[in-house]
């Protein structure tokens, strides 16, 4: 059987970001000087997956144009320089990566994080084990143009593991195959088609089972 392709969404997949994303947005609240009223952590942690810029509109509908220019440019100077470090590999995760590429799969990283947070990220975390690392580097970044162009240019069995709709819609639309980390920031709703990994621990196996269904 030929080596699988595995692309990886990053926060919500391989790490929780979400303390470093909260703590970041509490600061720029306070740096832009907006009276906004606070929101509990977890009522935070569910609105995480989106961008930023998109949560922030989620979060607070009545925001004005100046508040919310204001709020999302001292969010990406607080997150992006130092906030993006407080984070955490979810359990298991490093060892579901090295078993992958020590089999001889190709692994990448495609994260809406700002690209060189998310490459800072994976060189300190998991050095020399993904092929290419993608990061958002413009309002262009297209998630789906990506995937496709991985599918384009590999003759390879082709998965994106993500924790999102967008993420899934993404896979579809470049065709390939999706796998739900549940565990993450995402709600998906549930289909008989969907392969779900419900905890981080069980990535392993559920790729393991994956490549095997496909052998089949």
């Amino acid at each position: 059987m030929r080596n699988i392709n595995f692309v990886f969404d990053l926060d919500g997949t391989l790490i929780d970001s979400s303390r470093g994303i909260y703590i970041s947005y509490l600061e720029s609240i306070k740096k832009a000087n907006i009276n906004l009223k606070d929101i509990d952590y977890f009522d935070f942690k569910k609105n995480i997956g989106p961008p930023f810029e998109i949560m922030i509109e989620a979060l607070h509908p009545n925001l004005n144009a100046s508040e919310y220019f204001l709020l999302n440019k001292s969010f990406r100077e607080i997150y992006d320089s130092v906030g993006f470090l407080n984070y955490k590999v979810y359990n298991n995760i490093l060892e579901c990566v090295n078993y992958l590429n020590k089999a001889g799969h190709y692994l990448y990283i495609l994260s809406n994080k700002r690209n060189s947070p998310t490459q800072i990220i994976i060189k300190n975390e998991f050095p020399n084990t993904f092929k290419n690392v993608w990061g958002k580097d413009n309002n262009s970044f297209n998630k789906c143009d990506i995937l496709k162009k991985i599918k384009r240019n590999s003759i390879n069995h082709t998965f994106y593991i993500g924790d999102t709709i967008n993420d899934k819609k993404s896979a579809q639309d470049a065709g390939v195959e999706f796998i739900y980390a549940s565990y993450g920031f995402g709600n998906i709703p549930k289909t008989n088609n969907l392969i779900i990994c419900r905890n981080s621990s069980e990535l392993k196996e559920t790729l393991i089972n994956t490549l095997n269904n496909i052998k089949k």
